[in-house]
């Protein structure tokens, strides 16, 4: 069986999803929208919901708006709630969404003051290099029944140690948050290092500085 990988999810600006180019691949090759700081295959994204019903919402981040599809559960946060998205861009007649995976209100605002402190940081990269054809180890994810009972099965099984990571840093964290050689230490279980990687991918911890975690 194939090795598959999960991408990362990159933070951006809604204007940037909505004025890159949508690259359609066809098979197990992920699509991507190309924008000015990379390809994006999955994005963090922070904003407000300004309209909502049951399965899908409108965010808006100051640079612009975007439909959120949740087709697996109802949007967990009211109108006006800044929330945290965790999806893949996708395009349906011409219009740019978002299939989301998280949408998760956000109860710290400070956050907010320090994506944009993260924008900052960014890099602009060769657009037109970008747009050369693009082969990636990635596959995208084809959600089979089978598949989807695996990846429960698996996700029970790791739920504890994730739920132990999650409090560590909580415990470990006097404010400017949780040093990481210190969880992986308290925590004396294989995998480690992967596991808060992969919870650092989903939103679920930040890294707010080298070697410093905190819970959103």
């Amino acid at each position: 069986m194939a090795d598959f990988k999960r991408n990362t999810a990159k933070i951006c600006k809604i204007s940037e999803l909505t004025n890159g180019k949508f690259i359609k691949k066809e098979g197990w090759d992920p699509s991507y929208i190309i924008t000015s700081y990379g390809k994006i295959f999955r994005v963090n994204l922070l904003g407000v919901i300004v309209s909502k019903n049951i399965n899908d919402c409108v965010v808006d981040d100051g640079t612009g708006k975007i439909v959120v599809r949740s087709f697996n559960s109802d949007v967990n946060a009211e109108i006006g709630n800044p929330v945290i998205i965790i999806g893949k861009p996708r395009v349906f007649n011409n219009e740019t969404f978002i299939n989301s995976e998280i949408i998760k209100k956000i109860e710290n605002t400070g956050w907010i003051a320090y994506r944009k402190k993260e924008f900052t940081l960014r890099k602009k990269v060769n657009v037109e290099e970008s747009t050369k054809e693009y082969v990636h180890e990635a596959k995208e994810e084809v959600v089979t029944e089978e598949k989807y009972n695996n990846e429960k099965t698996e996700s029970l099984e790791n739920l504890s140690n994730a739920e132990k990571v999650i409090k560590l840093i909580n415990e470990l964290d006097s404010g400017d948050g949780a040093n990481i050689e210190d969880i992986i230490s308290r925590l004396n279980v294989v995998g480690a290092e992967k596991l808060i990687k992969s919870l650092t991918e989903e939103g679920e911890v930040f890294e707010i500085k080298p070697g410093k975690l905190k819970v959103m």
